[in-house]
């Protein structure tokens, strides 16, 4: 299973809205791509952080989704409550329980 985890720096005060934007916005639309195995989302409200954790299934699922755009439009979603461009990095899940 491989993950692609993303860093988000939230205006303060905003962390409401970036949840929201999330729940109701960003989340169905990874739910409905191919691959996509699960989708996490951690806060760290005294930070104004918020990491994003999307698993895939294969590595090409994921990489798909990377090339066609589809996560940059989904972080623009965000754009205007972000303190500075997101930053993200692929990793391959070696544990879970």
């Amino acid at each position: 299973m491989y993950s692609h985890i993303i860093s988000l720096r939230i205006r303060p005060g905003k962390m409401d809205q970036a949840l929201h934007t999330f729940r109701s916005s960003i989340l169905p639309a990874l739910k409905n791509q191919r691959g996509n195995a699960s989708v996490l989302v951690f806060s760290c409200r005294e930070k104004n952080e918020l990491m994003g954790c999307t698993l895939w299934e294969t590595y090409e699922h994921m990489r798909e989704l990377e090339r066609s755009g589809f996560l940059d439009q989904q972080i623009a979603k965000l754009s205007v409550i972000l303190t500075e461009p997101a930053e993200g990095d692929e990793y391959e899940l070696e544990i879970i329980s």
